[in-house]
């Protein structure tokens, strides 16, 4: 982990999306929480989170193999992974946003993966929302009577 002050920090730590916070665990045991600001960048090897496997398997899709491909049914698929790739390293970087505000010009530091290197960059935020999903009538949810006047 690269500090804005110039240090390097090294150790297992844990990522809070939401609040843009990380949790470093350093060798003597104590936990040092850090923020966005504090930080430039950090890299994370030997991710421990299997269910990712899941969402970040899109190699197939990258290939051209989607449902609506018209080689979508001739071309075996790659199988998924069984266990999280300990060997990959992902990249984060803070950059300044707004959070989805475009009316605020304040922009705060926030955590961004990197996704890709080069004159363009690729980036990819995670963030946890709750969404209320609606159950109509087709999905076997009952009407409710209405009453007649």
């Amino acid at each position: 982990m690269l500090l804005t002050s110039g240090d390097t920090l090294r150790g297992p730590l844990v990522l809070h999306c939401n609040e843009d916070v990380i949790r470093l665990i350093m060798p003597d045991n104590t936990v040092n929480t850090l923020s966005a600001v504090a930080v430039q960048s950090f890299a994370v090897k030997g991710q421990k989170d299997d269910r990712r496997d899941y969402y970040d398997d899109f190699f197939d899709t990258r290939m051209g193999y989607y449902s609506g491909s018209p080689y979508y049914n001739r071309t075996p698929f790659r199988p998924r992974r069984e266990r999280a790739d300990t060997s990959l390293v992902r990249v984060f970087r803070t950059y300044r946003w707004n959070h989805n505000n475009d009316y605020s010009d304040f922009k705060s530091p926030g955590f961004f993966e990197q996704l890709s290197s080069g004159p363009h960059i690729l980036l990819r935020r995670e963030m946890l929302i709750e969404r209320v999903v609606n159950n109509g009538p087709m999905y076997g949810a009952m009407a409710t009577p209405t009453a007649e006047a």
